[in-house]
């Protein structure tokens, strides 16, 4: 056994030191990281970053950031930190003096951070949007491992730096910000940056979009033959079952009222959006598909009919709109015909508020008449002003439609036509497309 003591004096400009203690070498894992800051470095606006390596044995870092202390912990290898966990700086705290800042970890796992001898809380997961997303964008959109999410608006207004979107867990980060006049999305400690610099000059209205996958980051923004793209290639990494059972059980707190139309069309369509996790959970598909038997043998599979699958729906929307004391109306019936599902909620000192749903096979022919004309005029009709447009997709190894594109494709499409609308109530609907094909099995996956 070696004890491992070390201190460096110059690896970051605002610490006096930085020291590594690290009582067994055999297990790099346990031991304590040290930072002594100087006078008046917290009065600085800038970051302070303080890390120690041996590559490709061990990495630690102290991170912080305007009123945020992220640690993290792993081998120096380029995999990612193997723990990570974040802590608010006090507010009461003297920037003019300096302070000793004191990181233990045991196992591989960051443990406690103590400044001056106080023991630091560890930070609750959090899920911020910025005002302009609220509402449109859920936190569910941004606990999937694969998602696309498109924003559009005056150049100037992605100019202004600040956070789009950020979730974090203290072994998780995934935000979408701007700094530097650049667009830059971020996950754990891969980095995808778009310089707005780049961008075509006569551009003034753009579209922002964001992709990614378990290993893959990618922006997009500009307009029709004028996009500036760029991706990253990532570690492969999914959200923590930890983070997305707080942001389910976020969700299943009961409320009476809401204080904004914003607040209840979030709140609609966070459990709209927990349809699909629940087909994903199932054991079998087969409820949402009209089977035919020959005694055992299965003859023909076709997709259930719309007005079928209502009821399903209802069934797996019942329990968490309840709790959001939000009643659901099936087949509600307008001057302009039967609507799919109306959603009614209270607000605040105001009565009643309304969202109008529409469920539509991918392969019906009405297609892209049912978001531009047939859900618009349920709205008006019932002075709504937000509304779900509800994609049932099928396309798979059972069913080959619609045959010129991809459920992916059509997805990209049907949110296209948010930015150019043939009716301009058509921003405040917000598209959900489900997966209702076979899954693939694992063997066969590659």
């Amino acid at each position: 056994m070696v004890e491992v003591r070390h201190r460096q004096l110059s690896g970051c400009p605002d610490a006096e030191y930085a020291e590594i203690h690290i009582p067994d070498d055999k297990n790099m894992g346990d031991g304590t990281f040290t930072t002594l800051l100087k006078p008046n470095a917290l009065s600085k606006l800038k970051s302070i970053h303080s890390v120690m390596l041996k590559a490709p044995v061990f990495k630690i870092s102290l991170n912080i950031e305007s009123s945020e202390i992220t640690v993290m912990l792993g081998r120096a290898d380029g995999s990612g930190p193997i723990s990570r966990k974040v802590f608010d700086l006090p507010s009461d705290i003297d920037a003019s003096k300096s302070h000793t800042f004191i990181t233990t970890f045991k196992n591989w796992q960051i443990t406690g951070l103590k400044i001056n001898e106080i023991q630091l809380e560890i930070k609750m997961p959090t899920i911020e949007m910025c005002p302009g997303t609220k509402g449109f964008i859920v936190p569910s959109d941004l606990l999937t491992s694969e998602a696309t999410l498109v924003l559009d608006g005056q150049l100037s207004e992605f100019q202004n730096e600040g956070v789009i979107f950020k979730v974090e867990d203290n072994n998780f980060m995934f935000s979408f910000f701007v700094r530097n006049y650049s667009l830059v999305l971020r996950r754990n400690e891969s980095v995808t940056v778009l310089p707005l610099k780049e961008l075509h000059p006569s551009l003034e209205y753009v579209k922002v979009i964001t992709m990614w996958s378990f290993d893959e980051l990618y922006l997009g923004c500009g307009e029709k033959e004028h996009v500036t793209e760029v991706k990253t290639n990532t570690v492969p990494v999914a959200p923590p079952q930890s983070l997305v059972k707080w942001a389910r059980m976020q969700g299943l707190i009961p409320t009476m009222e809401y204080t904004s139309e914003e607040e209840f069309r979030a709140k609609v369509y966070t459990c709209l959006a927990s349809i699909q996790d629940k087909i994903n959970k199932m054991r079998s598909i087969n409820v949402f598909w009209d089977i035919e038997y020959s005694g055992k043998k299965i003859i023909t599979r076709r997709p259930k009919n719309e007005r079928d699958i209502h009821p399903i729906i209802q069934c797996m929307l019942c329990d968490q709109m309840l709790l959001a004391s939000i009643e659901v109306i099936p087949e509600y019936k307008t001057a302009v015909g039967n609507m799919d599902f109306l959603f009614l909620g209270t607000l605040k000192n105001k009565g009643r508020c309304k969202l109008c749903a529409e469920f539509k096979h991918a392969h019906s022919k009405d297609i892209y008449n049912g978001l531009e004309k047939q859900l618009p005029a349920y709205m008006r009709s019932c002075d709504s002003t937000y509304g779900a447009y509800c994609v049932l997709g099928f396309k798979g190894e059972w069913f080959d439609e619609p045959k010129e594109m991809s459920l992916f494709h059509l997805n990209l499409i049907l949110q296209s036509r948010y930015f150019m609308p043939v009716d301009p109530i058509q921003k405040n609907i917000r598209v959900l497309l489900y997966d209702l094909s076979k899954p693939a099995s694992a063997s066969k996956l590659k």
